[in-house]
């Protein structure tokens, strides 16, 4: 008996502690959608439990009043059917609930997709297996895994797929909607103060959908502004002469004989998008949105990405000496806002 309640903690802890690596609190708004979801979220916890606690209260009064050997005055055992008021009530009351719960869900989702179709600040996202691109019509730049947003602005989100159905979800700004094959769905959000934000695939689209995580980064508006001017430098990487390089030099020579033809490390370039644009990619926090960018880590996920999210089209780079490692890693933390403040100066 004893080691039956010990396995039931045990079991109790790890549902209870799961989730604790990586928050995603839908009851911890930071926006004014996901303060009206929170609200709609709260009310009709409210309105089941009023229904469970009245079932409860029923089920234990008949259990009680008719339970073995009670005083209870049973003068008829025959079924009846013809007690019409009742047949009312127990029809007429679960209609009214759904109703009370419907109404205001309805509201709310009419009311955001018409929003959806306001002059707001545009963002392009784009789901892949397994991983998010981010497209900012207004300032024409591309970027990936980490999505830059100005602080207490309306936003719309022009959601795309390019392989299967995805679906980007932030909790902490809003709710989930589907990024399907050929088709372009929009989702309205208010960003509020700044912070960070962990998002993520809610739609199950293969074997490393668990890790497609992506985060929102919240910002002021001059670092926002700041932030996409230093998206938009030409820090593609240049011929050096062997005789000059340093580590992150060779790391540079390195990165174009072997991950130039997918990579992206400029912002302003929209057309490759065959992998993640690595813009000011030392500056980012995760890598592939799912573990801490240091170098250890860089150096494990470059020589073995599917060991980390299986079926990932990225091949592995275990062919490259530790010395290469460590050149290419270099190069990759350097990629940075202020490499890109040096080139535009």
């Amino acid at each position: 008996m004893k080691g039956a309640w010990t396995s039931t903690w045990v079991l109790l802890l790890i549902i209870l502690t799961s989730g604790c690596q990586i928050r995603m609190d839908v009851l911890d708004p930071a926006g004014g959608v996901a303060e009206e979801q929170r609200h709609l979220i709260v009310f009709s916890l409210v309105v089941m439990m009023i229904v469970l606690v009245v079932v409860f209260i029923l089920f234990t009064k008949f259990i009680w009043r008719y339970r073995e050997n009670s005083k209870a005055d049973r003068p008829d055992h025959t079924l009846r059917n013809d007690n019409k008021k009742l047949e009312i009530t127990w029809t007429v009351l679960p209609v009214v609930v759904l109703g009370v719960l419907a109404v205001p869900m309805l509201m709310q989702a009419y009311n955001l997709e018409t929003k959806a179709d306001r002059d707001a600040y545009r963002v392009k996202v784009t789901g892949r297996q397994y991983w998010w691109q981010f497209d900012y019509p207004n300032e024409n730049i591309r970027t990936s895994q980490e999505l830059h947003l100005p602080a207490n602005e309306e936003v719309v989100i022009e959601l795309e797929a390019s392989d299967v159905i995805h679906s980007f979800w932030v909790p902490q700004l809003g709710g989930k909607k589907d990024a399907i094959p050929g088709e372009t769905n929009r989702l309205y959000l208010e960003t509020g103060d700044p912070g960070v934000y962990e998002g993520k695939c809610a739609e199950l689209c293969g074997a490393a959908h668990t890790d497609m995580r992506f985060q929102v980064v919240v910002e002021e508006e001059e670092d926002f502004e700041a932030w996409s001017d230093a998206v938009k430098q030409d820090i593609t990487p240049e011929e050096t002469e062997p005789e000059e390089e340093g580590s992150a030099n060779k790391g540079e020579r390195i990165f174009q004989e072997n991950c130039l033809a997918c990579h992206a490390v400029d912002g302003a370039d929209t057309e490759n998008d065959r992998g993640p644009n690595l813009a000011l990619y030392g500056d980012q926090k995760k890598i592939s949105g799912m573990m801490t960018n240091d170098k250890e880590n860089l150096k494990a996920w470059l020589r073995e990405p599917e060991s980390f999210k299986p079926s990932t089209e990225m091949p592995a780079y275990d062919n490259l000496t530790e010395e290469e490692m460590d050149a290419l890693v270099d190069y990759l933390h350097s990629i940075t806002s202020d490499k890109a403040e040096e080139g535009r100066d």
